[in-house]
This record gives structure tokens, sequence and C-alpha cells, in this order.
């Protein structure tokens, strides 16, 4: 397992160029990273900032406090 290189929008992986976020599990395993997530918390804390919302916790978040 080695990352061979890099590029603006790429990643090669063992002989294999991915072209999106990935994620290497422990395993060895390359599996395309899933953005719904942070895309949601993004959106929450940019209202928040906006002041028009609260920014809420939920299941698998933790508080910095």
């Amino acid at each position: 397992m080695g990352i061979e290189g890099t590029a603006f929008g790429s990643i090669t992986i063992d002989g294999e160029t991915y072209e999106h976020d990935v994620v290497i599990r422990l395993s060895g395993e390359v599996v395309k990273r899933k953005k719904k997530l942070s895309k949601k918390v993004l959106r929450h804390l940019a209202l928040a900032f906006e002041g028009r919302s609260e920014v809420r916790f939920r299941k698998g978040m933790r508080s910095s406090r």
C-alpha cells in the first residue's frame, strides 16, 4: 500500500488513480469519501455565523466544551 503521486484533483495509490476524495482504511481498502455529513455541518455553521440559526449537535458530533 503506497501513495505513488498526487496532482490537483487526483491521487494515485498502488497504480490506481482516483479523481475524488478517498479514505484508506486500516485494512488497506481504498474507498470513496462520503461528503454528505461534512456538507450538512458546514451548512449549519454558515447559517449560525450569519445569525440565522443555532448550532445544534447531532449524534456522532462532539461539542468542544
